[in-house]
């Protein structure tokens, strides 16, 4: 296992509050999964509420995604052109805001299980803030990657790191199909809103647990 989750030369290859770090980021990525299976279904249940032959509703929910996603688009480019110069100078209250900004995301793209009618615009709004949220997480993230490799070993650290979030990720996963399950079987549509917004919770809580173990 020591072979498997740490980078070579363990522990003085790497800073003092890797280890820590990484604790606490498995059940936040665990979370994670879980909140965006969630929201997943939501936007799926509120895609298919159109009424009409099969065909329509395919190519109307087609157009919709397409939008969605190219609204996203316009909000990592937002970030790229405004904020690069901040993430160096404080990257874990950025990570906060940027996991602030996909909860709120997030929220309206769960919401359009509620109001089906309004997918476009919940949908879109959830995706630009999701977006702006990713484009700040993602660099900051290799701040904290950059901070970890003490031996100049940027490489060996963030192989490392996959190893730590696909672990996470098929805990996630599987965790994700058995919530699904049990709402299914609950019959219970609203209830997914709920289950998200108290996973959701736990997973910025477990986030900001993670950050706070860092010594820059």
């Amino acid at each position: 296992l020591r072979e498997l989750f740490l980078p070579p030369g363990y522990p003085q290859t790497v800073t003092p509050d890797y280890l820590s770090y990484q604790l606490w980021s498995v059940p936040t990525h665990i979370t994670g999964h879980l909140s965006h299976a969630l929201v997943t279904s939501s936007l799926l249940s509120a895609v298919g509420v159109s009424a009409g032959p099969a065909a329509t509703v395919a190519l109307s929910a087609s157009i919709k995604w397409i939008v969605k996603d190219g609204v996203g688009a316009l909000g990592r480019l937002i970030v790229g052109s405004r904020f690069s110069a901040e993430f160096d100078e404080d990257p874990r209250r950025w990570r906060m805001v940027a996991e602030l900004l996909s909860t709120c995301g997030m929220g309206l793209e769960v919401a359009t299980v509620l109001y089906p009618h309004y997918f476009l615009l919940l949908a879109c709004s959830g995706k630009f803030a999701q977006a702006l949220g990713k484009g700040m997480g993602k660099p900051v993230f290799r701040v904290i990657q950059t901070h970890f490799a003490r031996a100049q070993n940027v490489g060996a650290v963030a192989a490392k790191e996959e190893v730590w979030e696909v672990t996470a990720q098929m805990a996630g996963l599987a965790a994700s199909v058995a919530v699904l399950r049990a709402l299914e079987a609950s019959g219970a549509a609203d209830g997914v809103v709920g289950t998200w917004a108290a996973i959701q919770a736990v997973h910025v809580a477990l986030r900001y647990r993670a950050l706070a173990t860092l010594r820059f």
